[in-house]
């Protein structure tokens, strides 16, 4: 079969199952993460996944790498705790968000990046950041170009939040004033794709529940605590009965303020809530932005799998699982021909067919297999 380096070409959809600690999938160390409307695409393509008892932060780092899509999980995320989660043709930021309320996590996408944390982290970031975007336009075009200008950021293994901060700032010119306000830590290698200076502060100091402000010059950032509450305040056309228009825009959202003044809606909430708002003022642009194409053929389904001293009863059993398929194992068989259910196996495919999935699993330890519609069944080789 095909192998290829780095990630697997995209000829299909690439199914990812976990055992254990192992990932089936390909992390390609060298990848352009992707960015801007073709994150937006991968992010809504479906994909499918089963984690049987997987570490949290290797398993989905390992998917996000194999679809290309930048994952920062924040630093109070407990990386070991396990996932144990199947889901069949759910689009790749479902899988992330379905894997992250597993464990009382949310996410938000901020840029090109899909943030997991916290939920009232996750719930506030993207407002964090829209209100330094509004603070630093009002500075002037100067300081705000430095601060809108895309940058990719990395940082190596053990690197602390400090010493990160500290080399950005110098980087762009900046002085960053109460530094040692940032807790110490230690942070795992990473990289971010390029995303603008605003976001790139608001990423690593959120993780402490802290946020900068830009002084007049823009050549000096003072690093403090998030305020208690995060709010954006924005006014809307009222039209002839704004009252009216209050109550719908209350049904639609969630911990909203309104306020009317003459023929004016003044509303005190997150980003996301005026976000709704604009939906419900300009449906028509709303839908045709949300229009998606129509369906192609079918894709090809494709394996991608690196498992290592697995049971080979567990690994049929998972297999089966994900792909919604009834095993049947000839027991008797195996036993004649002296194979166990128990014994481990190892094997890895890349870009693999179904069959020859199968065939990498049962062929080493001489069974063979049968598929008949949703029925899969396992014997020895050596019986009739």
């Amino acid at each position: 079969m095909p192998k290829h380096c780095g990630l697997p070409l995209r000829v299909g959809v690439v199914v990812l199952l976990g055992f254990g600690g192992a990932v089936l999938g390909a992390a390609d160390n060298g990848m352009t993460w992707l960015t801007d409307a073709a994150f937006r695409r991968r992010l809504n393509q479906q994909e499918s996944v089963l984690w049987a008892n997987s570490p949290l932060r290797a398993s989905l780092l390992r998917f996000a790498e194999v679809q290309r899509v930048a994952l920062l999980i924040d630093r109070r995320v407990d990386p070991d705790q396990e996932l144990d989660l199947a889901l069949q043709d759910v689009p790749v930021v479902g899988i992330i968000r379905e894997a992250g309320a597993s464990r009382n996590l949310s996410v938000s996408v901020l840029g090109s990046v899909v943030y997991l944390g916290p939920a009232a982290s996750a719930g506030r970031l993207r407002t964090v950041a829209e209100l330094r975007r509004e603070e630093i336009a009002e500075l002037g075009s100067a300081v705000n170009r430095k601060f809108v200008e895309k940058a990719s950021l990395a940082w190596e293994d053990v690197a602390s939040p400090r010493e990160v901060l500290g080399r950005l700032a110098a980087e762009n010119g900046l002085k960053m004033i109460n530094l040692e306000k940032v807790p110490h830590d230690l942070w795992p290698a990473y990289q971010l794709p390029p995303m603008s200076l605003t976001d790139r502060l608001t990423l690593i100091l959120h993780q402490f529940d802290m946020t900068y402000q830009v002084a007049p010059d823009g050549r000096r950032v003072a690093v403090g605590p998030l305020p208690e509450t995060v709010a954006l305040v924005r006014d809307y056309p009222g039209g002839s009965t704004p009252e009216e228009l209050v109550e719908q825009w209350r049904a639609a959202t969630t911990g909203c303020e309104f306020r009317v003044v003459g023929d004016r809606v003044y509303v005190r909430g997150l980003v996301e809530a005026h976000e709704a708002i604009e939906a419900l003022r300009n449906p028509k642009r709303h839908a045709s932005a949300g229009e998606t194409r129509k369906p192609g053929p079918p894709a090809r389904k494709v394996f991608t799998a690196d498992v290592p001293n697995r049971p080979l009863g567990k690994v049929l059993d998972h297999f089966a699982l994900q792909l919604g398929l009834e095993l049947q194992i000839d027991r008797a068989s195996l036993h004649k021909a002296g194979i166990s259910l128990d014994q481990l196996i190892t094997f890895r495919v890349e870009e693999a067919t179904l069959d020859e999935l199968l065939q990498a699993v049962l062929d080493p330890v001489g069974c063979s297999y049968e598929r008949q519609g949703k029925i899969l069944r396992v014997k020895a080789e050596t019986s009739p």
